[in-house]
């Protein structure tokens, strides 16, 4: 059985009810709403927590042996549906936790490339690499909850990838470890989700490629007091321009038209911005919004 060989190796597991059915969604509304009706039709039969890329071989290769299903998870954060198990699959299903590793493993500043344990969260790993005088310039809406497997799994992107790129940018090599064994792979972009194999692989860590840190970080917000406001931004120069006009197109809904940028968006009224400076005076700036109507 694979329960009883599992347990040799030693590796943290849990089969508590609450945790299985915390790994059994991401957080689309399709699953948010099934949630709250407690009407999930199939969850992973146990959790697991590997610590290390050795956990990871050896957790997969008695999944092989036992005809075991291996459902990778990251932060939770997923909108892809990747999470949820499917309801007609009768083998046992395992949820491969990665929270557990997330760490650095080295930083070199010669080539400006770390190691990094894939189950790191996004501004965990951020604030680390900082500690050197890098970032990775990635800054999904997630970034907060998500991992760094979960953004190569999905070809994350972020607020200011008009500077940085998308996660693809970023990684240069993957370590991957399949039912036929390790796959290692030098790239300049990720292998999922149009993998050519027919598994898709679990990535315990990866190697990325660093931006020096930038030397000014500065985020604000403002709440509308009207639902039509001309938006200014300071340049570099002190001197402010209008960026972008915001009209109402449902005051009830609180949707709303960004007219230069033609984006549509479902938000309150409450608006972010965030603008980051690099030693090359250029501008990545990004807009978010929090709360709701």
């Amino acid at each position: 059985m694979f329960l009883d060989e599992f347990k040799e190796l030693g590796i943290d597991y849990t089969l508590d009810p609450q945790d299985r059915l915390f790994r059994a969604h991401g957080h689309t509304m399709r699953e948010i709403f099934i949630l709250r009706s407690g009407n999930f039709d199939r969850v992973p039969d146990i959790v697991i927590w590997p610590t290390c890329h050795d956990h990871v071989m050896n957790i997969v290769q008695l999944a092989v042996k036992h005809n075991v299903v291996i459902i990778p998870y990251g932060g939770g954060t997923s909108v892809s549906c990747a999470v949820e198990c499917p309801p007609n699959e009768r083998r046992m299903i395992i949820s491969l936790d990665t929270s557990q590793m997330n760490k650095i493993l080295w930083v070199n500043k010669d080539n400006s490339t770390a190691l990094v344990e894939a189950g790191i969260i996004g501004q965990d790993l951020e604030r680390e690499l900082a500690k050197y005088g890098f970032c990775t310039g990635h800054e999904p809406d997630s970034c907060e909850f998500s991992s760094l497997g979960g953004w190569v799994a999905t070809r994350a992107s972020g607020m200011k990838k008009n500077i940085y790129g998308n996660i693809e940018d970023m990684v240069v090599h993957i370590r991957m470890v399949t039912p036929q064994g390790e796959i290692q792979k030098n790239c300049q972009q990720s292998t999922s989700p149009d993998s050519p194999l027919t598994v898709l692989p679990v990535m315990p860590c990866l190697n990325l490629n660093l931006r020096s840190h930038p030397e000014e970080n500065d985020a604000s917000h403002s709440t509308f007091s009207v639902y039509e406001i001309s938006c200014k931004q300071r340049t570099t120069d002190g001197n402010f321009y209008t960026t972008t006009l915001i009209k109402p197109l449902s005051v009830e809904s609180g949707m709303f038209a960004f007219l230069r940028d033609t984006a549509f968006v479902q938000l309150g009224r409450f608006w972010s911005r965030s603008r980051t400076f690099s030693k090359t005076g250029q501008l990545a700036s990004g807009i978010g919004w929090l709360g709701g109507v």
